[in-house]
């Protein structure tokens, strides 16, 4: 399913898109050409490509291919708009590998020879959703939507994974759709005709969405009663088209003056009330989100006479997925958990991926990791990343650019940050999303 939209606005012009799928015998992601046999030219309608217009989608005529679990498939895509025009792009990227085609100017996607097609991650064209019809064993696997914020895009996880929801997928051996738009609220959501008209036709082949507005909600100033009529908007809506939704509690919103390395650093952003908006929404959540059994209206906290609960057959609810407990010092505190360890004899050198502490005690169940590293970036600033491997026990290489600045001794770090910015979850804090709860996704 190809569109011309990023989710949020519609395209400027019409797009032309063509495509195709490789299956590779291997997994061997720098193939750089495929024998025609495992390309499988896409068409439209019996088209080579088809136009798409400014908002709109095309889904493919179905492709003879039978793609076992486990296997690789790859998508080829060829966009192009006329002079001066543009077409969206997206991040292009995979939970092992981040792909992104490296088609030259004038190669066309369907051919069996094309060089670089397995090239660094980056942004680029791609289809929207790949569609297939489950069988034998798998006939009955759930698909999950994602809905919701920049949270639940996976803002602040490492560059592979994609946040707690598309971990929790991945990890459940679950076909997902991402529709959740960084910066988004409940009430833009669901007063824009194309936010909402989009993001509905992904998620029309789902059946469960995890959604998690809010955070942007509070902070924008919209009150407990707003956001819990939003969300109970949005949750009928998609409860009303067949589809089982899981609602996802606020995570807190801080400062900090360590790196978020320690709490006594952290202070709640309290503007406008926003924590108490969200703390009075989460304990709402936390009791399934209460309403009248009657007039489907949200009722309070704890009321028990003529009530309906997520779970229950007419509640449009179907579970809560409390994140904010698994990031939170306490259910009300408003603050991110500190570190798993803080090490405070670290050293670094300018330009190295190599972390050094004699304290560190470096394990491999440390890989994957969110580190803060306080002056390790450019001009002493923060510096932020994710252990990659550990050298020794004493030596562990991070991602990314390598530190800006170099530390002799003395360096304080954080290793297993919730969070490094305050509002997104670092890659732990992902991790502890994604096992916050439990729930069996079942058709």
């Amino acid at each position: 399913m190809f569109a011309n939209t990023r989710l949020a606005l519609d395209g400027t012009d019409s797009i032309t898109v063509g495509a195709s799928v490789e299956a590779p015998t291997s997994a061997n992601v720098s193939d750089a050409a495929v024998p025609a046999a495992n390309i499988y030219p896409v068409s439209f309608n019996g088209a080579d490509k088809v136009v798409i217009k400014p908002g709109g989608f095309a889904l493919s005529d179905p492709i003879p291919l039978a793609a076992t679990a486990g296997q690789w498939i790859y998508t080829r895509t060829n966009v192009s708009a006329s002079a001066g025009q543009k077409w969206p792009i997206g991040l292009t990227a995979s939970q092992a590998v981040p792909s992104n085609e490296g088609n030259a100017v004038g190669q066309d996607s369907r051919g069996a020879v094309v060089s670089n097609v397995h090239s660094g991650g980056g942004a680029g064209y791609s289809p929207v959703a790949i569609v297939g019809v489950p069988t034998g064993a798998t006939a009955f696997l759930p698909t999950v939507g994602i809905l919701g914020d920049s949270i639940d895009y996976g803002s602040g996880d490492g560059p592979n994974d994609l946040g707690w929801a598309v971990r929790l997928c991945v990890a459940e051996g679950l076909g997902y759709v991402q529709a959740a738009v960084p910066g988004d609220r409940a009430n833009t959501f669901l007063t824009s005709p194309v936010t909402t008209r989009g993001r509905y036709a992904l998620l029309a082949g789902c059946t469960h969405v995890l959604e998690g507005f809010g955070v942007n909600d509070s902070n924008a100033g919209r009150t407990t009663a707003q956001i819990q009529a939003d969300r109970l908007r949005i949750w009928t809506d998609l409860h009303r088209r067949g589809i089982k939704v899981i609602g996802r509690t606020i995570t807190p919103r801080t400062t900090s003056t360590d790196g978020w390395t320690t709490t006594a650093g952290q202070a709640v952003i309290a503007t406008s009330g926003q924590d108490v908006v969200r703390r009075d929404f989460n304990a709402w959540l936390r009791d399934g989100a209460p309403i009248d059994a009657t007039t489907k209206a949200v009722t309070s906290v704890g009321d028990a006479t003529n009530v309906l609960r997520a779970g229950d057959d007419e509640h449009p609810l179907d579970a809560v997925w409390d994140a904010a407990a698994a990031v939170e010092t306490s259910p009300t505190s408003g603050l991110w958990k500190p570190p798993e360890r803080r090490l405070t004899d670290a050293s670094w050198a300018s330009g190295s991926a190599h972390l050094l502490s004699p304290s560190g005690a470096f394990t491999s169940a440390d890989i994957g990791k969110s580190i803060t590293a306080i002056g390790g970036g450019p001009a002493d600033a923060l510096y932020q990343a994710t252990i990659t491997s550990i050298t020794s026990p004493t030596d562990a290489v991070v991602g990314g650019a390598g530190f800006g600045t170099a530390v002799a001794s003395g360096g304080v770090v954080g290793i297993g940050t919730y969070t490094t910015d305050g509002i997104h979850p670092a890659a732990t804090g992902h991790i502890a999303m994604r096992d916050a709860d439990e729930y069996v996704f079942a058709v």
